[in-house]
């Protein structure tokens, strides 16, 4: 019988495996991470919109470079250990990593500039056009079939038995708790 990885060992296991891109991910430890991730992105977006709708921000600057601070240490800290965990996925369903840049970094890289360029042209005037409406549909339609596919991709089932980028992370667990 399989067993699942618990959701404390998934995220101690991305941990421990903070920049390694060796090996294989099982879904649980991948999907795991992407809750423990998502769960503090989401905890500190709600804290700055609270926040923000205080007013806070205007009143202390300090406070707003602090939150701003505590954003992008979770956010860079937890980066790295994201990558690694997406890139032994991919390699437990015997697909090369760089896949993690066509699936996840493009696209998000992508959405990110033109987000970043129409807020710019939206709420600053120095000179730079929005993005038209068009040319967003695409993008936005690229991003929403890159995220299915993604999604589709990863959540199924690791290859069976050891591949070529290790062995298999479900038979690991299992034989090591009868160990114990």
């Amino acid at each position: 019988m399989k067993e699942k990885m618990s959701f404390g060992k998934a995220v101690a296991s991305c941990f421990r495996n903070y920049c390694n891109f060796n090996g294989r991910a099982r879904r649980s430890e991948f999907w795991y991470w992407v809750l423990f991730r998502g769960t503090i992105v989401l905890t500190i977006t709600i804290i700055n919109a609270i926040l923000q709708s205080l007013n806070v921000y205007q009143d202390n600057k300090t406070i707003a470079f602090i939150m701003l601070l505590v954003f992008l240490v979770c956010e860079l800290g937890l980066l790295l250990p994201y990558f690694a965990v997406y890139v032994r996925r991919l390699h437990d369903l015997d697909n090369p990593g760089w896949l993690v840049f066509v699936l996840f970094v493009i696209p998000e890289l992508i959405k990110a500039v033109t987000d970043g360029i129409n807020v710019l042209a939206s709420e600053f005037s120095i000179g730079i056009t929005s993005i038209d409406d068009k040319t967003m549909m695409l993008i936005n339609l690229y991003f929403i079939i890159t995220s299915v596919i993604w999604i589709m991709l990863l959540s199924k089932p690791g290859t069976e038995g050891p591949n070529q980028y290790g062995p298999d992370p479900i038979r690991i667990v299992n034989s090591s708790d009868k160990q114990d």
